[in-house]
């Protein structure tokens, strides 16, 4: 039944204790929806399978194209990371639809412009995972012609995509990187510390309600609760606090601003500081760990500083 579960995908969690989301058949089938309306999807759509099974993103990859008579072609590691063999597959395969995260979006405009090759065939490119950078979209029509260019937005936790915004042309500076308008069957709330609906330009915590709202944590009934709690607006619904901050613009749509704790995006990976700290804090001979971030777009990395066992705390 649309209740049942479909799906059980883990995500990081604060405490060093990765949590695993339920999604049910409503939950998802609604977003393989989304995708085939926006993407205008159908017998001649072509979509590259890129993603990897752990990512919920792979579901509607693997799915979406079928349900209308499409094709999907599947690509593993070896091919993808090599760039060029991946930019001759896309053509030769005649793909119209390939969704990347913002990092390896970088190195595949970075190989295109070197190989001399460029993306013409595609109709929608698709970004998510991580926060995509105005200069990044800008280059994208570098390589593209006649393309959509997508960012899409959504937690794990509410069956993927929960916005989307989309170019056709690059932006100036006085634009932000939107990430759009709720998708069908979703409403979205950016509410301040008292749960109150803030003004259009005020940043808040992004909630979002609606069909896509999943079932939440298996095990996990704490943190369920903490997490999907009743909506204050419309009670009887379920509404999920993603712990992101963002804003409405008065056009409508809405900007990501960050996090409104330490969870970071590591090419594409959501990654809890906390549990990287917990982690390293476990190892003989580590008395204290912090975890940060350091470098810009696809030279993101992870780095542990650590105070030894009997170091002395000046």
């Amino acid at each position: 039944s649309p209740s049942d579960l479909i799906y059980c995908i883990y995500t990081s969690g604060s405490t060093g204790r990765p949590k695993g989301v339920l999604i049910e058949h409503r939950n998802a089938l609604n977003h393989l929806f989304v995708k085939i309306d926006t993407l205008c999807m159908g017998e001649s759509t072509v979509l590259a399978h890129t993603a990897s099974y752990c990512f919920d993103i792979s579901f509607w990859q693997f799915f979406a194209p079928l349900c209308v008579g499409g094709k999907v072609v599947l690509y593993g590691s070896r091919i993808v990371e090599d760039l060029k063999s991946f930019i001759d597959d896309l053509s030769i395969r005649e793909v119209d639809v390939l969704e990347v995260v913002p990092s390896f979006l970088s190195a595949l405009i970075r190989a295109s412009g070197e190989c001399g090759m460029g993306l013409p065939g595609l109709s929608h490119l698709l970004v998510t995972g991580e926060a995509l950078e105005r200069k990044l979209l800008n280059s994208c029509f570098d390589v593209v012609r006649d393309c959509q260019v997508v960012n899409a937005y959504g937690p794990t936790e509410a069956g993927d995509d929960i916005t989307q915004h989309s170019w056709d042309a690059p932006i100036d500076e006085s634009t932000p990187v939107y990430i759009g308008s709720p998708v069908a069957n979703t409403s979205i709330y950016i509410l301040d510390e008292s749960d109150a609906l803030c003004p259009i330009g005020v940043p808040g915590e992004l909630c979002v309600s609606g069909v896509q709202v999943g079932r939440g944590y298996l095990n996990r009934d704490e943190l369920t609760s903490e997490k999907f709690v009743e909506n204050p607006f419309f009670p009887g619904q379920r509404m999920y606090r993603t712990g992101d901050l963002a804003r409405w613009s008065s056009d409508g749509v809405i900007e990501c601003l960050g996090r409104i704790d330490d969870q970071v995006k590591i090419r594409g990976f959501r990654v809890e500081l906390g549990e990287i700290e917990s982690a390293v804090r476990s190892l003989a001979g580590v008395r204290d760990a912090v975890a940060i971030v350091l470098g810009e777009g696809d030279q993101r990395s992870l780095v542990a500083y650590v105070v030894p066992e009997g170091e002395c705390d000046a």
